[in-house]
């Protein structure tokens, strides 16, 4: 198992929440858990060639990830981005394909942060 600190920006979390506390745990156990349902739109959107959507939910999930701290995620995200603004399908699934991968680390990651 990787270390949180190696997963998440802690500085960016204490930028974002000031101090990592029960709180801010339990906010970023929210980001897991709705992060979820973006990745498989994520999945179900680049299936479809749809670019338009591809794109909105790579926008929302590189935001919310840059806030989290999680940096892997939100990079991944703007390959993603990329790839879907040039028609790569084929780089854009597979940034997409590691989108859940990178999201369990971050949920690891939170789970070591709790305990």
């Amino acid at each position: 198992m990787t270390g949180a600190a190696e997963v998440l920006n802690l500085e960016q979390l204490r930028e974002t929440f000031g101090v990592v506390d029960a709180a801010a745990i339990e906010l970023l156990n929210r980001f897991v858990e709705g992060t979820t349902v973006l990745v498989a739109d994520m999945a179900r959107a680049v299936a479809v060639r749809d670019a338009d959507d591809a794109r909105h939910v790579a926008h929302s999930i590189k935001g919310a990830a840059r806030s989290a701290g999680a940096d892997r995620l939100a990079a991944l995200c703007t390959d993603l981005d990329m790839a879907i603004g040039a028609e790569a399908w084929d780089d854009a699934e597979a940034a997409c394909a590691e989108l859940g991968p990178a999201l369990l680390r971050v949920k690891e990651a939170v789970t070591q942060l709790s305990a």
